[in-house]
């Protein structure tokens, strides 16, 4: 290979890079589609007359709508990252009170064990 002076010379080439290889955890396509799934059925039982149940009708709505982007988004690949998952739902999620519109959709999936207040920090 000819050595090159980047500073001096207006051109555009091909340069090797190596990436190390990182692992995540990761849920199988099959996981999301259960938990996008149940994120359905919530916001489908959510809708009331009753304004104050309003933010958590649209936090049910948005929490829907962001997992069905990143379901479809990845509909081709076998694994999802966790922290993506994650991150698409702790985004909407304000209090405490908030943490059932979690533990409801992941009930019974393989990621009814993972803490969601390792993810993110909610407001008393």
């Amino acid at each position: 290979m000819q050595t090159l002076d980047a500073y001096t010379t207006d051109k555009i080439v091909t340069v090797p890079v190596t990436t190390p290889t990182q692992q995540v955890k990761s849920v199988t396509n099959l996981t999301l589609f259960n938990v996008l799934e149940k994120a359905q059925k919530q916001a489908d039982n959510m809708l009331e007359q009753d304004p104050t149940a309003s933010r958590y009708y649209v936090a049910c709505a948005k929490i829907y709508a962001d997992l069905c982007a990143l379901y479809y988004a990845n509909a081709e690949n076998d694994y999802i990252s966790l922290q993506e998952i994650m991150h698409t739902i702790a985004e909407h999620l304000e209090y405490y009170d908030d943490l059932h519109m979690y533990t409801n959709i992941v009930e019974n999936t393989a990621m009814q064990d993972v803490d969601m207040l390792e993810y993110t920090c909610l407001s008393s």
